[in-house]
């Protein structure tokens, strides 16, 4: 059986199950799903997004949250799944390498407790021959690692590069478990909290209007958080904009920020650094708007705009206005 863990992020999840799908698949095996349930519960049956895409939910119920907001810590989470698994000898164990539940942290804590190899951020998957063929950036998305794994793993999927197959009619078998709850507090100590002004998750949105150092400063986002709300989308930042202090740390995309893969990604002033292209890659389309034809962003994406942004946004936001707002 091919085991499909959520991490909270229904964005993320969604391409990670695809992946958990096409390894069933290949196997001819089952698949089986693991999921924390809040405790307040909106329904006791299988989630929708799940409902004909596995065989069996094993549902982990009335979890209580831990200092840092999440139903349970990554920690406690992998112990609570990890008692599941260790009976059923899992042929894969598959998350998203994000989320609300730090992916990749309980991806290596569940192949520790299992004894299991573990390889995160994968990005393309092909099983042949009894082995697992996976990719993934690395040295900042500089280069491309391909890995062979024989035998049971537990992989953690980044990007959004596997598509949903066909669900079937078979209604998933539910069970409902408690949650491990000795020993498992989280290791998280809040010291203090701060609430960003600016709304909307990046590494769950199908758009982001993101800013770099060509913005000039803090200004300029507030011109791209008009774009973004004519688009329907959110906005995120380079971390040469973020360490300026003209938007929060949450906005940031790239290697030491958030990995995103909307359906459309537009960077604003962005140079196209490495660590910025590992966390945005993926997108599905990329626009660049920058007056340099040459910046390394301008040959990444898929339609580039030479143009003084603060010029052309402007123009284009009242374009937007007086043509209607994108739907959605």
């Amino acid at each position: 059986m091919v085991f499909f863990i959520s991490t909270g992020s229904s964005a993320t999840d969604c391409n990670a199950l695809n992946a958990t799908g096409l390894l069933a698949r290949a196997i001819n095996a089952r698949v089986a799903a693991l999921v924390i349930e809040g405790p307040a519960p909106e329904h006791t049956d299988v989630p929708d997004w799940l409902d004909n895409r596995v065989d069996e939910v094993y549902i982990i119920e009335g979890a209580q949250p831990d200092e840092t907001g999440a139903n349970l810590s990554a920690y406690a989470a992998a112990k609570t799944f990890a008692s599941v698994l260790k009976d059923k000898r899992p042929a894969y164990v598959v998350c998203a390498a994000s989320g609300q539940g730090s992916g990749n942290v309980t991806a290596a804590l569940i192949a520790v407790a299992l004894d299991m190899p573990c390889v995160v951020n994968i990005t393309t998957l092909e099983y042949r021959d009894g082995n697992i063929t996976a990719s993934r950036p690395i040295y900042g998305a500089r280069l491309v690692e391909t890995l062979s794994v024989k035998g049971p793993a537990v992989l953690s999927i980044a990007g959004a590069a596997f598509k949903s197959a066909a669900a079937s009619n078979r209604p998933a078998t539910v069970h409902r478990i408690k949650p491990l709850n000795a020993n498992t507090q989280s290791r998280v100590r809040v010291k203090s909290r701060a609430h960003a002004q600016e709304s909307g998750d990046i590494s769950t949105a199908q758009v982001i209007v993101s800013g770099g150092r060509g913005l000039g400063g803090p200004e300029g986002f507030k011109m791209l958080n008009e774009l973004a709300s004519l688009v329907g989308g959110v906005v995120g930042a380079s971390r040469g904009a973020v360490d300026a202090g003209w938007t929060t740390p949450a906005r940031q995309v790239g290697q030491t920020g958030k990995t995103v893969s909307p359906h459309i990604y537009v960077a604003c002033g962005i140079s196209g650094a490495p660590q910025h292209l590992a966390g945005m890659r993926t997108s599905e389309l990329i626009m660049a708007i920058n007056k340099d034809p040459n910046a390394p962003i301008m040959h990444e994406c898929d339609l580039g705009i030479k143009a003084d942004l603060r010029e052309f946004i402007p123009l284009l936001i009242e374009e937007l206005k007086h043509n209607g707002k994108r739907d959605g």
